[in-house]
């Protein structure tokens, strides 16, 4: 979850998604949403990420899909 996708962490039903697919939250979004120091359920902190993550995964990934 990047850019504005990071208030749906904050969503009830979010917790739904862990076990699901691995997570990721960029943290630089995330605080400049106003969230910093704010605890997600089922995350850990190794879960907010990187841009550097978010390349990673483009590159594993036969595609790839932006909402």
């Amino acid at each position: 979850f990047t850019g504005d996708a990071v208030h749906l962490v904050r969503d009830p039903r979010f917790s739904e998604l862990l076990g699901l697919a691995r997570v990721g939250v960029c943290e630089s979004s995330y605080i400049a949403r106003g969230y910093q120091g704010r605890r997600v359920p089922g995350l850990t902190d190794k879960d907010f990420v990187t841009q550097e993550r978010n390349a990673e995964m483009v590159e594993q990934s036969d595609r790839y899909l932006v909402l």
